[in-house]
């Protein structure tokens, strides 16, 4: 098989832990600002220091969310606790790379529809209850479409290109996967991997994580397509994840 390109396998939780640290001291220095040039709390000083205070402990939280997935990361690629890992010729990854943009564009659209028809009801329900007001509230409520439809489109296309300039890479470990500059993690802040299968037919490993959003519980769907000469390994890792599945639905 056609080796990967020899680009470095980034670390872009690392990256983004780096800048919120950056971030975490320029906060710290934000608070104790006003009494530094003399203004006043009232005068501002006092609203500088506590929205400061506010960014400065979101920082620290992000930044130690993401050392700690940067470790995970570092873990993964360095081949610890690996189940599968096999490198991709380029023919092959560019057409994944297709079928997965394709497959992310029509989830988006199906999330589009959703919910122009949930905006559609707000809209109506709005009318009725406030005729007077209801070209205001068409244009607020158009211009979060668009909004939603920019970036149901936006973001598979900024993904398709990203995907394309990546190591054609697959590292599959028993809590997380790392596939073309893709990574994901389960086990990790209640995410959890609840389902693991090789789908013959399409020549892909399908895994299904879940973990929590401020919303409540979300889903997350990986594929990871399978060369013709790994069909024994695909078979054996998702046997693993079956098994580890099994055996954290039991200790639940």
């Amino acid at each position: 098989m056609e080796n990967s390109n020899q680009d470095i396998i980034k670390n872009k939780p690392r990256t983004i832990a780096i800048i919120f640290a950056v971030l975490l001291f320029v906060f710290i220095f934000l608070i104790f600002l006003p009494p530094i040039i003399s203004l006043e709390g009232m005068d501002g000083g006092f609203a500088i220091s506590m929205v400061s205070m506010f960014f400065a402990i979101s920082s620290l939280v992000i930044a130690i969310v993401y050392f700690q997935l940067a470790r995970k990361f570092r873990m993964i690629t360095s081949g610890e606790n690996i189940i599968a890992h096999w490198s991709y010729g380029r023919e092959e990854w560019l057409k994944f790379t297709e079928m997965e943009y394709k497959y992310e564009k029509n989830k988006n659209k199906a999330l589009l529809l959703l919910m122009g028809i949930i905006i559609l009801i707000v809209f109506i329900v709005f009318a009725l209850f406030n005729p007077d007001t209801w070209r205001i509230m068409l244009m607020v409520l158009l211009g979060l479409l668009a909004l939603l439809a920019i970036l149901a489109f936006l973001v598979p296309w900024l993904n398709y290109k990203a995907r394309k300039k990546s190591a054609y890479e697959l590292y599959l470990s028993k809590n997380g996967v790392y596939i073309g500059g893709s990574f994901h993690v389960w086990g990790f802040l209640s995410s959890k991997l609840e389902n693991a299968v090789f789908n013959e037919k399409e020549m892909q490993i399908i895994l299904d994580y879940s973990y929590i959003t401020r919303t409540g519980p979300s889903n997350e769907l990986v594929h990871i397509p399978v060369p013709p000469s790994k069909i024994g390994n695909a078979r054996e890792a998702v046997k693993k994840l079956t098994e580890i599945i099994s055996s954290n639905n039991a200790n639940d």
